[in-house]
């Protein structure tokens, strides 16, 4: 297995070095007397993109493709040497085997980078968020829909709301501390305080002590 891999990758050092003078500027590797060209390079990578994306960019992904195709000839020609490639079968699984190391080498790779974009993605778009944030709230509790008018007009005329929520708030516990509620809120608990997703959108809008 060892020998496979090293003679594959040697084949592609070889390609991207050059293997002297008189090597085809046509021919991007050789497998035994197997060649692979520059065109079947580019018919298989076409076929392999008509579904998937490159599991890579510029050159690596031709070197994805070209160490594809090193790594499929290396097997046929163990199979011919063992006298298996002369059975119509082998070739049909052969191909088969073929499509099925792409799409495989093309999952692992392109796969675990979408998933990790995605956690980015996420991550950053929840750093820009305001739900990235936790709110400590204050609240002024009337006894009637005419008390609650006066505490609005108090906060209309520029009365600090700490002092209004002393003066007029129903609650002593939260009275005592200028309306301030103890619990921190995020997106999690505001439910707790029986506010809905659009109050609390609004809430998160607000800038610190609005």
């Amino acid at each position: 297995m060892m020998k496979t891999v090293l003679l594959g990758w040697g084949l592609l050092a070889c390609w991207w070095t050059g293997c002297g003078p008189e090597a085809d500027p046509d021919v991007v590797a050789r497998v035994g007397e197997r060649e692979i060209t520059r065109d079947q390079l580019r018919q298989f990578r076409g076929d392999a993109t008509a579904n998937y994306r490159d599991p890579e960019a510029g050159f690596d992904a031709w070197r994805f493709y070209l160490q594809t195709m090193i790594d499929m000839e290396l097997m046929l020609a163990e199979a011919r040497a063992a006298g298996l490639g002369r059975e119509l079968a082998f070739e049909r699984k052969w191909l088969d085997e073929r499509r099925k190391k792409l799409v495989d080498e093309y999952s692992a790779r392109t796969i675990i980078k979408e998933v990790d974009l995605a956690v980015d993605d996420m991550r950053a778009s929840f750093a820009g968020s305001k739900w990235n944030k936790v709110l400590q709230l204050a609240h002024i509790r009337t006894e009637s829909e005419a008390d609650a008018q006066k505490a609005m007009r108090d906060l209309e005329q520029g009365r600090d709301f700490a002092a209004v929520a002393r003066a007029r708030s129903v609650v002593p516990v939260t009275a005592q501390r200028g309306g301030v509620l103890n619990t921190w809120f995020g997106r999690g608990n505001l439910e707790e305080m029986g506010l809905t997703v659009e109050i609390g959108e609004a809430l998160f809008e607000l800038a610190i002590g609005d």
